[in-house]
């Protein structure tokens, strides 16, 4: 992401995760497993609590980030 935005004369100055992310994709994960497999609310809810865990301790690999970026100001002269 920072090679792209540094293209355009951007970089990060934040990344932001996601974390209510995890629990809406293994919502509709769950939606469309056939019923005899569905786990329910409950599944849901530890499928993306696992998520969350298993991102904070690997770096931040979480499923959705919002990435917040700003113009690089120029060198002054």
């Amino acid at each position: 992401m920072q090679a792209l935005l540094s293209r355009h004369g951007l970089r990060i100055s934040q990344t932001v995760p996601l974390s209510l992310d995890a629990y809406y994709v293994s919502m509709l994960s769950e939606r469309n497993l056939p019923a005899e497999r569905g786990g329910g609310p409950l599944a849901v809810l530890k499928a993306g609590y696992r998520s969350n865990q298993y991102a904070a301790q690997h770096g931040g690999q979480y499923s959705s980030l919002l990435y917040v970026a700003e113009r690089t100001l120029p060198a002054a002269s």
